[in-house]
């Protein structure tokens, strides 16, 4: 009797999740997935449009220059003179 009232556990069917939401009415559609991109190769070709750079070190960057400018002006002043 106990045999008879134990009840056999039916498996379900495996179906893929796409297969699954679109049954469902999800929102996946045929071709919705994208590729994976490295955000590394999407940021690679933007060398010299973006800077890394703190604004204050570009600051610091240019007074040097500007300053080094001015004195290498002044030397070739210098050897110039008689």
């Amino acid at each position: 009797m106990a045999a008879s009232a134990k009840k056999k556990n039916k498996k379900g069917k495996t179906i893929s999740l796409t297969d699954f939401l679109t049954e469902d009415g999800g929102l996946v559609e045929e071709g919705a997935v994208s590729k994976p991109v490295s955000w590394a190769n999407e940021t690679g070709d933007l060398e010299g449009d973006v800077s890394t750079t703190c604004p204050l070190t570009q600051l610091l960057e240019k007074e040097v220059e500007e300053m080094l400018q001015k004195e290498q002006e002044k030397l070739q002043r210098q050897l110039d003179e008689p």
